[in-house]
């Protein structure tokens, strides 16, 4: 018998939460956390799935956990290899046969890494996120509000002492209670990696604070490359590129561009004559002798 399709109900997360914040007073504790646990999981499948980034893959092991034969998998919850040993013939003929085929491949690569748990004594180091609070507007949707979730983004740093120590990086993780978006802080890598030449102004005097300057000039030069993609002829662009070099320079020098252009049109004689007069940077000054001598 061929099954009847479902009927489709949607429900965004605010509502989700009046169902649990409901369902709190008429279950029990543990039953409540099931709940709980099953709507939050479905809400990130379903999140999981509408990103296009998600694999079929990446899916599977979320929901039925990675296959893997491991002794401390396998033989997690026995005391010891006898109790281990204990066990039916058919159990044991799978067993042999698995054992056997696990040998004819090649050991894999270890690439393991611990997680945070294995570092009991490591610091612990709090991540606030860059932009954002409790309570703040959704950026994303513009209508939730971001509530802090119970479980931050963990990162581990190791740090050469004897033998080895750890610092743990927690992440401050928000999510809009009603498009569901996640906001994690970001890591204080660039900071760890730069912090040699970003406190370069401690050591050195005179040691810029930032490198708004670089960062200006290379940006004038990608909105003039941006604006010169919208000129009509190649002849248009050349006059276009002589006027935006002479105003940029006008600002360096803290001259008026307009003041400075209407200036060279009156004295286009003089300009002509000598061009290195009628710069931005002295034709004050051109100006000023000019009068002075008439």
């Amino acid at each position: 018998m061929k099954r009847a399709k479902p009927e489709v109900v949607e429900l965004d997360t605010k509502k989700l939460e009046e169902v649990l914040h409901r369902a709190e007073s008429a279950l029990d504790e543990k039953d409540y956390q099931t709940i709980k646990a099953v709507i939050e999981s479905y809400a990130y499948i379903a999140e999981l799935v509408g990103d296009k980034n998600t694999t079929i893959r990446r899916l599977r092991k979320l929901l039925f956990g990675a296959s893997t034969e491991k002794t401390e998998t396998v033989l997690s919850d026995t005391g010891d290899g006898s109790t281990a040993s204990a066990s039916d013939d058919d159990d044991s003929e799978s067993s042999e046969e698995t054992a056997a085929t696990e040998d004819s491949k090649p050991p894999p690569k270890g690439h393991g890494r611990n997680g945070a748990d294995d570092y009991p004594g490591a610091e612990q180091i709090q991540v606030p996120h860059q932009s954002l609070e409790p309570g703040d507007p959704c950026p994303d949707c513009q209508k939730g509000t971001v509530y802090e979730m119970d479980k931050p983004g963990v990162l581990i740093r190791l740090v050469g002492q004897t033998p080895v120590g750890a610092k743990v990086y927690r992440l401050q993780k928000l999510r809009c209670n009603l498009c569901g978006k996640i906001f994690t802080a970001q890591a204080i890598r660039y900071l760890l990696k730069h912090w040699k030449k970003l406190t370069l102004f401690l050591r050195k005097a005179g040691a810029p604070l930032d490198n708004n300057i670089c960062e200006q000039a290379l940006k004038k030069a990608v909105l003039h490359r941006k604006a010169a993609m919208f000129y009509k002829t190649e002849n248009g662009a050349h006059v276009g590129d002589l006027y935006m070099s002479l105003i940029h320079t006008c600002q360096l020098n803290g001259v008026n561009p307009f003041d400075y252009l209407t200036e060279l049109q009156r004295h286009a004689d003089e300009l002509a004559a000598s061009p290195r007069d009628w710069m931005p940077w002295n034709y004050r000054q051109t100006l000023a002798a000019s009068a002075a001598a008439g």
